[in-house]
């Protein structure tokens, strides 16, 4: 079979979506006979170190990371790309496909993360707001199936943004293989090569209103008050729409001794940072689904999670949930993870049971299992 992708979302520094996209191009390329043939569409400096021989790279002839100039080319040039490439089956796995008439194009799966900026405007930028509005409910529509990380992503498509349930495959996400448990030796390592506090409670992800982290610093705040556990907090993550508000209230409580910044982490760091911490707090008010979630679980890194639905679904009860909202139950839930060994110890050991149920084979294979199941469709969408 013949796929192409279009992977011009693959620039500057990876996060959720990125990295998804990423590891399910390197996955699969590593189906042994299975692979299917696969061009992947990139932005000029697009690095493909780690794909290997089995892809076929193709660069525009711009840098990706301009907006504009990508929808343009997605909308325009990339249909006539993929049939010039021959292309069985068009993967758009960035919420986004080409508008044009399906008879212009292969059968196009479509991996529409999660409707946020239709269900949550409030807690989106406004240019990603209009983005979305514009073009996720067309794309919906006419990709011939859609793929979706979660049933709580998939119930986000199908009321905000108008998609049919039964056109929707569940594919969810998985963590890296580099992220595992280590001995205590090698976390004390990683702490000093690092500079890392000797006992934290961690939060990663970008720091966005839709990650609830006003609310974590509060929280925080009065549960250090209120038990004086030794524990700091060390949030991790690019700073994004609305940073300046996080930074701020740490100023404002004269919190800046026991919550700690880091900037964006990378593939080495990242895993190293998970394991030499007591928990990781993820008290998001939406999600599509919580990749953090399943990398500190197989790091063997107990998880507090807010109990919006992708990510109680995605942790599959093997983690402590809070109100999302409720700041008095984020402060108490704060308290028991940092005081609770126990409560710790048991979560540790149903998050790596819970984690190894994820693995990006398994996504890979159930991603060409959709594409198989488009192309018998012989048609470019429904609509």
């Amino acid at each position: 079979m013949r796929v192409s992708i279009d992977g011009l979302i693959l620039h500057g520094r990876y996060s959720g979506v990125e990295t998804t996209v990423w590891r399910l191009v390197r996955a699969l390329a590593t189906l042994g006979a299975d692979a299917p043939e696969i061009t992947l569409y990139a932005g000029r400096g697009f690095r493909a170190e780690g794909l290997g021989e089995a892809i076929r790279v193709r660069r525009t002839f711009f840098r990706a990371k301009r907006r504009t100039l990508r929808v343009l080319w997605e909308q325009l040039r990339l249909p006539v790309r993929a049939r010039k490439d021959k292309a069985e089956v068009l993967h758009c796995p960035a919420y986004v496909m080409p508008l044009q008439s399906p008879s212009l194009m292969p059968p196009v799966v479509l991996t529409a993360h999660d409707a946020i900026a239709l269900a949550r405007p409030d807690l989106c930028r406004r240019s990603n707001v209009s983005y979305f509005s514009r073009f996720l409910p067309k794309s919906v529509k006419r990709a011939t199936l859609v793929i979706a990380p979660s049933e709580a992503a998939a119930d986000q498509l199908v009321r905000h943004a108008g998609a049919e349930r039964e056109n929707i495959r569940i594919v969810p996400w998985a963590p890296g293989e580099e992220f595992t448990p280590v001995s205590g030796r090698e976390k004390q390592a990683a702490r000093e090569a690092l500079g890392l506090p000797e006992r934290y409670l961690l939060f990663v992800g970008n720091l966005e209103p839709k990650k609830n982290l006003v609310r974590l610093v509060r929280a925080f705040v009065a549960a250090r008050l209120n038990r004086e556990f030794p524990q700091v907090l060390l949030i991790a993550g690019a700073r994004a729409w609305g940073w300046r508000r996080v930074f701020g209230e740490v100023r404002g409580h004269g919190a800046a001794d026991h919550i700690k910044f880091a900037d964006y982490l990378d593939a080495r760091a990242l895993p190293l940072v998970y394991r030499c911490a007591e928990a990781l707090l993820l008290p998001s008010l939406i999600e599509g689904f919580g990749l953090p979630v399943l990398e500190a679980m197989a790091c063997g890194t107990p998880v507090l999670a807010s109990d919006c639905p992708a990510l109680v679904e995605t942790a599959g009860g093997a983690a402590l949930h809070v109100a999302a909202e409720d700041l008095p139950s984020l402060r108490e839930g704060i308290e028991r993870i940092a005081e609770d060994a126990e409560l710790r110890a048991e979560l540790r050991k149903k998050g790596r049971a819970r984690a190894a149920e994820f693995t990006w084979e398994r996504t890979a294979r159930a991603t060409l299992a959709v594409y198989r199941e488009a192309l018998e469709t012989g048609d470019g969408g429904t609509a």
